[in-house]
This record gives C-alpha cells, structure tokens and sequence, in this order.
C-alpha cells in the first residue's frame, strides 16, 4: 500500500478503472491518460490544489466561529453588500427607471460595475452549500 497521497490515488484510480471498463482495450487507454496525468505532474498539481482548498475551509471554519462579531460578521457583510448592488442592478434600478420615465422624468439612474464583485460573490456562494446543511443539521452557530 501506497504512503503518499499521489501514489495511493493512481493505485485507487487503477482499480476504479479496472472496474468501470470491462473492455481490456478501454482500461489500457484509461490506465495510459492516468499515467500521463501522474508523468506531467499534473496529479501533484491536484493534490496541492485540494490541499489548499482544505486549508482555506478550514480557516473559514474557525472564523465563522469567532465569538466576535466583526470577524464572524465579515463574510455575511459581503454577501449582503453584493446581495444589494444586485438587487441595485436587477430590480430597483430598472423599475425606477421604469416608473420615472412613465411620469415624464427621464433621470439616469446610477449604474454599478458588478464585474468586481462577482469574484467575491461567486466564492461565497461556492462555500453556501456548507451552511445549507449546518441549518438542515440544526447545527447554526452564532447567526
């Protein structure tokens, strides 16, 4: 058996593909693109990367779980500043626009550059599923 990481998931790999294709030919092909995988180091790059993710989970974790506000609050603070410039963007702006040229003032009404946000928004929602289960689990913390 396999002590680091990347050896253990090819020899697992191998047997997974074994298993999926009975054909001989298509495990031979399966086995060849793993192996070019392991040979460019690109499953290394793999690992590092699911390592990472690991560890920011796990910050994220420990902050969530501060009992003070400002550091637990931060990231809902960013979700509900995004939440407003796209509610801004998608619905207020486009009915006032709407009903200010229905009673004859035609105001430009600001618009917002959305394209930094969704960096941000997009992170947050990534991680959204983990609270989703928090709350089916009844397990919120200090929210």
């Amino acid at each position: 058996m396999a002590l680091d990481p990347i050896t253990a998931g090819i020899d697992l790999a191998t047997s997974v593909i074994s298993r999926i294709w009975p054909n001989a030919d298509d495990q031979v092909k399966a086995k060849a693109a793993l192996a070019e995988l392991a040979a460019t180091g690109e499953l290394k790059r793999m690992a590092l990367s699911a390592g990472l993710a690991q560890g920011q989970i796990a910050v994220n974790r420990v902050a969530a779980g501060s009992k003070f506000w400002w550091v637990a609050g931060a990231r809902p603070a960013v979700l509900w500043v995004c939440a407003a410039a796209f509610a801004w963007s998608y619905v207020v702006a486009p009915m006032l626009a709407f009903v200010l040229a229905a009673v004859g003032h035609s105001t430009p009404l600001p618009a917002l550059d959305l394209s930094a946000m969704m960096p941000a928004l997009l992170g947050l929602l990534g991680l959204g599923g983990m609270r989703t289960v928090e709350k089916l689990k009844n397990a919120q913390g200090n929210h």
